[in-house]
C-alpha cells in the first residue's frame, strides 16, 4: 500500500519495507536522523546534492526547477495514462516551485508544464490554491494572531501562540527567506 505524508516515527520506521523520499534528501532531517532514513531505497529532488546518506537510487537534478517535473518525465516515458488530479497535482508542483515558471525555471519544466496543462483540473487547481476557510478558521486564526507573542530563535522571527487553542506557528527566516513569512 501506498502512503503520502504520513508521519512514521520510533520503531515503526525500521520495519516499512521501502523509503522513497521526494523532493527532500535524508540530510535535511536534522544532525541525528534515525538510521532508516539515512539508508532509503530512493530520493527524487531537484535541490543540490546533500552528501551523508546511501541511496538504492537516487536521481538529484539540481539543473530542473521542480520535482514534478521529474515526476513528469517519469509518467511519460513510462507510457502512463495521466489523470486530471494527478496532473494538477504536478503542474501545483512545477508552479509552486518555480514561483509560477519564473525562477529557476529549465526547458524541461517548461515542456513538463505544458503537457500537464492539457490534462490538469482548473478547478481542482483553483481550491488547492485558495482553499476556503470557514467562519471558525478565521475566527481562530484571528484569536491566535491577538494572543500571539513575537521572539527571536537564531536568525528567525518567530510567533508563539497559545498551544491550548491548536492555534498556528509562523516563521519569517529572514536569512533564508528575504523576510517572507513561511507557515509550519
Amino acid at each position: 500500500m501506498l502512503y503520502s505524508n504520513v508521519r512514521i516515527m520510533g520503531p515503526h520506521l525500521m520495519v516499512i519495507d521501502a523509503l522513497a523520499l521526494v523532493d527532500v534528501q535524508p540530510t535535511v532531517f536534522g544532525d541525528s536522523p534515525p538510521a532508516r532514513v539515512l539508508s532509503v531505497d530512493v530520493v527524487i529532488d531537484h535541490h543540490p546534492e546533500r552528501p551523508g546518506y546511501d541511496a538504492v537510487f537516487r536521481d538529484i537534478r539540481p539543473n530542473y526547477g521542480a520535482t514534478a517535473t521529474i515526476l513528469t518525465e517519469y509518467i511519460r516515458a513510462a507510457g502512463l495514462d495521466l489523470f486530471p488530479r494527478l496532473a494538477t497535482a504536478l503542474v501545483y508542483g512545477i508552479k509552486s516551485d518555480t514561483q509560477l515558471l519564473g525562477r529557476e525555471t529549465s526547458p524541461q519544466d517548461m515542456t513538463a508544464f505544458a503537457y500537464l496543462h492539457a490534462s490538469h483540473s482548473p478547478a481542482l487547481l483553483r481550491r488547492i490554491e485558495r482553499p476556503a476557510l470557514p467562519i471558525d478558521g478565521l475566527r481562530a486564526l484571528g484569536h491566535d494572531v491577538q494572543h500571539s507573542r513575537w521572539g527571536t530563535f537564531g536568525h528567525a522571527n518567530c510567533i508563539e501562540v497559545d498551544p491550548t487553542t491548536n492555534g498556528f506557528r509562523a516563521v519569517a527566516d529572514v536569512s533564508r527567506n528575504g523576510g517572507k513569512a513561511m507557515a509550519y
